[in-house]
């Protein structure tokens, strides 16, 4: 008999048991809750399934714990109540307990709070903990760029020189790094990217005087010994001939340009960009002498009445000058990639602004009817619009580039500039 008793007691504690541990809580663990700029409303839902008249009613404890919570708590309970102990009595019990996450004020660190939901059952406690985590958007990882379209681009190749009849002359090259999408801006709200345009480069241009107006006339001494003039005997040359010049101007630069999208398709993709650059300009000027005419002649009463110049002797010109200098340029461009039946490419650079240019000014001064030059350099900023341009095959590794650029400063001439090369694209190699 007693053995049928305890044999029944063990039978009505397995039951219990078994419909105790039948019980079942579920939510969401490590939820993570979002600052906006406006307060947010969440509900975190909690439901218990598995409860049966058999036994009494189920006290349920929500206990919220803060984990390094700061001064100005990022979320508040909008029912009080929601936090305590809850009698749950029916088969499938649901609690809802409404979070107002606030507005984004401070740049913080993530904060975190523990809900520790605990009931005792058949004697038998539970305890389940529930970490929710408040991001702060400053502390969200950012989201990568789309890398696609960055590039990565070296030109080698050579010059046109259009004036000496059309040929190539010197080194040319290029670098130039295209990352059209780097990083957000600081407006939250904006989904477009800021993106650079870097570059190194140098190449030449190529400038001659075809006026035609720069005519000297020189007399000076036959016979460079004499030292008493004496009129209807004293002989002179008088030479006349074109002074012709020629100018080749070596450029070392380098541009840093922000950029953003205004607008793309699948040909083209253009920018509004910040055009940021510097060139160190090494400027070559060479003379040459074309005659006209080269006689001799007996100085009379009637030469020295026209109050000419007559010289003991020739002039001396130098026949090559060198100057450096550098210039700045300061502007905005609308900078264009236009894909050409996926195989040619072409890349725009227009852009307007100001100029920090750097000339050399030749003043030209008498003195006792000799004749001398002093060259001064002088500064300034002016206006102005440059306009690069690349054409790029795009169907292997090494490419053809044919590039140049049109430069003008307002009150000083225009650069035009040509090269033709080899192009080696990083971006393709990698692939």
């Amino acid at each position: 008999m007693q053995l049928f008793t305890k044999l029944l007691q063990l039978l009505v504690l397995t039951i219990l048991f078994q419909q105790s541990t039948a019980q079942v809580l579920n939510f969401k663990k490590k939820e993570r809750f979002k600052e906006e700029s406006t307060n947010q409303l969440y509900y975190k839902t909690v439901v218990v399934s598995g409860l049966t008249s058999r036994i009494s009613p189920l006290k349920l404890r929500i206990i919220n714990t803060e984990l390094g919570a700061t001064l100005n708590r990022d979320y508040q309970f909008v029912e009080t109540s929601s936090i305590g102990t809850h009698t749950l009595t029916e088969t499938d019990s649901i609690i809802s307990i409404p979070i107002m996450i606030n507005a984004d004020a401070f740049v913080e660190p993530d904060e975190q709070f523990v809900l520790t939901y605990a009931y005792d059952s058949a004697n038998i406690p539970k305890v389940f903990y529930d970490t929710i985590t408040i991001t702060d958007p400053a502390s969200a990882p950012p989201a990568l760029p789309d890398t696609s379209k960055w590039s990565v681009r070296i030109v080698t190749g050579s010059n046109f020189d259009f004036f000496d009849a059309p040929t190539f002359k010197n080194f040319a090259g290029d670098l130039n790094i295209f990352l059209p999408n780097l990083f957000k801006p600081i407006c939250k709200k904006s989904e477009k990217r800021i993106g650079l345009n870097i570059g190194v480069f140098n190449y030449r241009y190529y400038d001659a005087d075809s006026s035609g107006s720069n005519i000297v006339n020189e007399n000076y001494l036959l016979d460079p010994t004499v030292r008493r003039i004496a009129i209807d005997t004293t002989k002179y040359v008088r030479d006349i001939y074109y002074l012709n010049s020629k100018t080749s101007y070596n450029n070392w630069g380098i541009y840093l340009n922000p950029m953003i999208p205004i607008s793309s398709d699948k040909w083209y993709d253009l920018f509004l960009e910040l055009h940021l650059e510097a060139i160190w300009k090494t400027k070559i000027l060479s003379y040459s002498q074309q005659s006209i005419r080269k006689d001799t002649f007996v100085i009379t009463q009637a030469d020295m009445a026209t109050h000419g110049v007559f010289q003991n002797f020739k002039g001396i010109r130098s026949l090559y000058e060198k100057n450096t200098y550098f210039d700045y340029y300061l502007g905005i461009g609308t900078p264009v990639k236009i894909d050409i039946k996926k195989a040619f490419e072409l890349f725009l650079q227009p852009s307007v602004g100001a100029a920090s240019y750097r000339k050399t000014e030749v003043n030209v001064s008498e003195s006792l009817s000799i004749r001398s030059r002093s060259f001064v350099e002088t500064m300034s900023w002016n206006p102005y619009f440059l306009t690069k341009f690349q054409l790029i095959t795009t169907v292997t590794p090494v490419d053809i580039v044919l590039g140049g650029e049109y430069r003008k400063i307002f009150n000083q001439q225009a650069f035009f500039g040509m090269y033709l090369g080899a192009s080696i694209s990083l971006d393709k190699l990698k692939k």
